[in-house]
């Protein structure tokens, strides 16, 4: 199967975050195939980047797929047990299927009432994607159609959920300034934008916010920030008020295709590409100081460097971190798993 290099370079990343969020031990973790997309009829297919697994009270992983199901361009909502048995729970029409949405890129977020809640990147009345949630049975509700004005357009990432009850997300396009914003949605369906970027803020904010440990949401952008279109590092308050943490200049990284995960030292760690084939691990503090991990170059199709990010991430970046294996975002150890599987199967 041939690879982009850009989805090699996301799988690498989330490989990272996978490995933050695992014990030492996961080294000694065998691989084993669940599932493969395709071989059913009406299957889901193409699950791809953010893609998060949310782990249900079931017990089993509820995602997304971009392609697949009933309308084989449009999308799915799709549950898998731990021993690999799928069900297609909901199959996305598109625009011209009741306003639904497609290409629901994003995956799911448990919320504490027990249903899960996603986007589609496009589709919906407006063709601007929606938001939406979706019970453990398929239930399908829509929330709110984007319609790629003032509130933003094709939201790549699902929303996550507050301590205040709230889902906060981003979406890549649209708003104010045409570089995409951060909304805030109740579970019946009330949207707010909370803020819409600047260019000098960042543009196409692409992976999911995280809370952190002061109540604040941290994430990146792919492009936008004062060096350029290279990206940034942002935290913004549940109010809406934005603070650009870091501006990626092309010599120390660009456009950063990973979310952040906060250590129990209260930074917030990720990666990015970056020139040159490299590899970056980067660990950013709230009072704004960015601090270079660990680098290394990348080769396509790699298993050496696969074993490399492993053994050094854990060496020179978890254990001076002190992460733990129980980090708070649980849905984050979910979809790094999940991309984990991707490279190993190359």
């Amino acid at each position: 199967m041939t690879r982009s290099p850009i989805s090699d370079l996301f799988s690498f990343a989330l490989l990272g975050l996978a490995i933050a969020l695992l014990p030492s031990a996961a080294h000694a973790q065998t691989f084993s195939l669940l599932y493969n997309f395709g071989s059913g009829f009406l299957d889901p297919w193409n699950p791809t980047y953010p893609g998060i697994m949310a782990q249900g009270s079931d017990g089993v992983l509820y995602t997304t797929s971009s392609r697949g199901g009933n309308y084989p361009q449009e999308g799915a909502v799709f549950k898998i047990t731990p021993s690999g048995r799928l069900t297609l729970l909901y199959s996305f029409g598109g625009t011209f299927v009741f306003d639904e949405g497609e290409g629901p890129a994003g995956g799911l977020t448990l919320g504490t009432d027990g249903n899960f809640y996603g986007t589609t990147s496009g589709g919906g009345t407006y063709n601007e994607g929606i938001v939406f949630k979706i019970t453990p049975g398929g239930t399908l509700t829509k929330l709110y159609d984007f319609t790629g004005g003032s509130d933003g357009g094709n939201p790549m990432a699902a929303p996550i959920q507050g301590t205040d009850g709230n889902f906060y997300g981003t979406t890549l396009a649209a708003g104010a300034n045409h570089y995409g914003t951060v909304y805030k949605i109740t579970a019946s369906g009330i949207f707010t934008t909370i803020h819409s970027f600047a260019f000098g803020e960042g543009n196409a904010p692409f992976d999911p916010l995280v809370q952190g440990m002061d109540g604040n949401f941290y994430g990146t952008t792919t492009g936008g920030g004062a060096y350029g279109n290279t990206g940034t590092v942002f935290k913004v308050a549940p109010s809406g008020k934005l603070t650009t943490l870091y501006s990626f200049d092309g010599v120390h990284g660009t456009s950063p295709y990973a979310p952040l995960i906060q250590g129990s030292d209260g930074n917030f760690l990720s990666c990015r590409r970056l020139c040159r084939r490299r590899v970056h691990f980067f660990r950013s503090c709230p009072g704004h100081r960015r601090q270079l991990l660990w680098s290394s170059k990348w080769r396509r199709n790699s298993r050496r460097l696969r074993d490399n990010i492993q053994n050094h991430f854990d060496r020179h970046v978890l254990r001076p971190l002190r992460l733990r294996p129980h980090h708070r975002s649980q849905s984050g150890y979910a979809y790094a798993a999940h991309q984990w599987s991707s490279i190993r199967r190359d």
